[in-house]
């Protein structure tokens, strides 16, 4: 074989049969890997293109079949079968990608025979010219089965040129394995950008990323474009016909515990509801006024109420808080989703499942195709739990700060220590994903559930009614959120008083400005609470002790995250330096007869 100045190899395999008509009968067959493991878990493909095949000096037929990491080349012709006795078999073919980079050398490690010969080898030789000039550095050669390091070989070497042969046979199972090093500066070696886009595992990732992000980034042409956005005025109430829930809903495009938190505000400032903030939970009783029939309101307290007079908002009462929660998203669905915003739900999932194309394909291209396998599906799922424990530690940590109690605080440091080896096992199954597929690769497919996140909302638009709503919105939160020592500069703003806090309360919730809001009006509720004031639909220790700030964000925070809680169910080597073994290196595979 001789190694070109690019790095390229062209070998020469000359191998001499005796054919009895038993294990060759139609002709040789040759095993050539072309997909290696590296040392550092990841995999690298390289070139191979045969030149010719020739039997007894004439040319031979020949075809090629697939193999799990190369490719299986049978020289001879399907059907016709050869005399018995002995015949010349040349093989010759051109592969690149197969030279060693290290800090001081470069170097050939070579599986000359291949370590998976079904048939006795009884000698072996090879021959390797270095580039032109290059002077043979530290040497090695092992004999045996694969992980061997048999000495049962001679080895020549001259200007450039290195040999070897066996002097003992090989039995089947057993390879001749060299090693050859030579000074850096011969040859031109790929890059390390040029040696990951041999990585297939790596080539099928990037080009899932690059496919996920262009058709994510169409879709969203196509159909995720809001349309243009209004100028934004304050404006002092909200659009007719808007209630608080619906605000939340519209300005999200989408549903969540704070919605329904602001539509218990409302039913509760109406006189529906009245709010129990007590010690260890929230109660939630009927209040004097009856909803409408038909009415949101009435379809919540009819799910809520309907058994008893109150409810405490407890995990023991999940099913009847789900229900709630569920016919207000229903209601909310009905009247807005479709006519006022488009999910566009067909485009993600299509994308979602070309994203899952993407996973399998690079799963089935990794070093390890079970173990990547594996843990992209474990880490699917494992990844939402522990989204979901995420979400439910962020929630009682709102709630500890909201509501500062023993039996929150020890909730909130209790999800928090319990999503802790959680979020390990997540970090850990990262880790043995990038053993199995690569660094870069596991980088790409984070990249394209990183896309499926981001365009799970970017492909939500509003139509051109839904904007026009979502503009008024815009102008009543910048009213509702506006600081004390800028309140003078909008023009007439409504005076100040107790019945406008309370009215634009369940608003200032549901657009995420209950703290502003609070502020604005804290001189306003200090004096009307020496003088008696207590809203009639609450009952807790944060307004009757001054603290409206605490009040406000212990119904955005607090509220919501029980909400939350309670409508849940419990529930690469070196061989030329003595390292290496038989079996190692570059070429290797093996071959029989067929």
């Amino acid at each position: 074989m001789g190694i070109a100045p690019d790095g390229a190899l062209t070998v020469t395999e000359t191998i001499r049969v005796w054919a009895t008509g038993e294990s060759i009968r139609q002709g040789l067959m040759r095993e050539f890997p072309t997909r290696y493991a590296l040392p550092d878990g990841t995999s690298v493909t390289v070139g191979f293109h045969i030149l010719s095949v020739r039997r007894d000096g004439q040319k031979e037929n020949w075809h090629t079949d697939s193999l799990a990491n190369g490719v299986k080349i049978y020289m001879g012709e399907k059907g016709r079968f050869i005399s018995p006795g002995e015949h010349v078999y040349e093989l010759r073919y051109a592969t690149d990608g197969q030279i060693g980079q290290f800090a001081t050398y470069d170097e050939l490690y070579w599986n000359v025979t291949g370590n998976d010969w079904r048939l006795p080898i009884d000698h072996a030789t090879a021959r390797i010219t270095l580039p032109p000039g290059a002077a043979i550095g530290q040497y090695a050669a092992y004999t045996g089965p694969a992980g061997a390091k048999g000495r049962n070989y001679a080895i020549q070497t001259g200007a450039g040129v290195f040999s070897c042969e066996t002097t003992k046979p090989l039995p089947p199972g057993e390879g001749l394995t060299v090693a050859v090093a030579f000074p850096k500066g011969f040859v031109q070696l790929p890059t390390p950008a040029q040696q990951a886009l041999t990585n297939q595992g790596f080539q099928m990732a990037a080009a899932g990323l690059v496919v996920v992000a262009v058709f994510f980034l169409i879709a969203w042409f196509l159909v995720g474009r809001d349309p243009v956005r209004g100028l934004t005025v304050p404006l002092f109430a909200p659009p007719p016909g808007i209630s608080a829930p619906a605000a939340r809903y519209l300005r999200r495009m989408g549903y969540d515990d704070k919605t329904f938190a602001a539509a218990l505000v409302q039913m509760a400032v109406a006189g529906a509801l009245v709010i129990e903030d007590g010690d260890d939970a929230y109660v939630l009783a009927r209040g004097k006024t009856a909803s409408t029939k038909g009415s949101w309101q009435n379809e919540i307290a009819d799910a809520l109420l309907d058994s008893a007079p109150a409810v405490r908002l407890e995990q023991d009462n999940h099913d009847v808080i789900a229900a709630a929660r569920k016919a207000l998203e229903s209601s909310l669905k009905n009247d807005y989703q479709g006519s006022h915003f488009q999910t566009n739900r067909a485009f993600f999932f299509f994308g979602a499942a070309l994203s899952v194309i993407a996973l399998v394909l690079s799963a089935l291209w990794a070093n390890e195709p079970q173990v990547a396998g594996l843990f992209i599906t474990w880490l699917a799922g494992w990844s939402f739990a522990v989204a979901a424990l995420s979400l439910r530690a962020l929630h009682a940590l709102r709630k500890a700060r909201s509501r500062p109690r023993f039996t929150t605080i020890f909730g909130a440091i209790f999800a928090c220590l319990f999503a802790v080896p959680f979020l390990v096992g997540e970090l850990v199954g990262t880790f043995f994903l990038s053993a199995a597929l690569s660094l870069p690769t596991t980088a790409c497919l984070v990249g394209i559930a990183v896309l499926n996140a981001v365009f799970w909302h970017l492909l939500k638009a509003p139509t051109p009614q839904g904007r026009r709503i979502m503009d008024a919105l815009d102008g009543f939160r910048l009213y509702l959120s506006v600081a004390e020592r800028d309140r003078l500069n909008i023009l007439n703003p409504p005076q100040r008083t107790p019945e406008l806090f309370e009215r634009y309360l369940p608003y200032a919730l549901a657009l995420d400005v209950e703290n502003a809001w609070a502020a604005q009006f804290a001189d306003v509720l200090a004096q009307a609470s020496a003088e008696g004031y207590a809203p009639v639909w609450y009952v807790g220790h944060d307004f009757a002790s001054g603290n409206f700030s605490g009040f406000a964000d212990s119904l955005g925070n607090g509220f919501s995250s029980a909400i939350s809680s309670s409508a849940t169910a419990p529930g690469s080597t070196s061989g030329s330096g003595g390292g290496g073994s038989s079996g190692g290196g570059g070429g290797g595979g093996g071959g029989g007869g067929w």
